[in-house]
């Protein structure tokens, strides 16, 4: 699949997205997706969450960091039921590899008022956090 980003004033690749789409064949079924472009996680935000937050929580709860990270997700973003035979299951709406920036800072928001209020655990902001620990 294609995908690329077409910027406020690029009136060139606007127009040539159009009329792709008017070529397109008439009598075949065509899935098209036009989303809003916003900017995924950044690799700093990644580190800092998997260093400070899910570690902390993780330390202060004895699950894996990975259990900290999927529960966290589904208590940010929601939770989706599914059903895999006759069991039903459940998993996050969203994943941290798909959020952007803003609902990253959220998430980390998020996972500082879950650990302060439900915990008595301090997560140190962003800010305070020097890439090591």
């Amino acid at each position: 699949m294609k995908q690329f980003v077409i910027h406020k004033d690029d009136y060139i690749r606007r127009n040539n997205t159009c009329e792709f789409i008017n070529l397109l064949d008439p009598k075949k079924k065509w899935r098209v997706t036009i989303k809003q472009y916003r900017k995924n996680r950044s690799l700093d935000q990644n580190a800092y969450i998997h260093a400070v937050p899910l570690k902390l929580l993780s330390d202060h709860t004895g699950f894996s960091m990975d259990e900290i990270k999927e529960f966290m997700c589904g208590e940010f973003m929601g939770w989706y039921d599914y059903k895999i035979f006759e069991k039903v299951m459940s998993r996050p709406i969203k994943t941290t590899s798909q959020m952007d920036t803003s609902e990253m800072s959220k998430f980390i928001e998020f996972m500082q008022w879950y650990g302060s209020s439900k915990l008595n655990l301090y997560i140190p902001s962003p800010n305070e956090w020097d890439g090591e620990w």
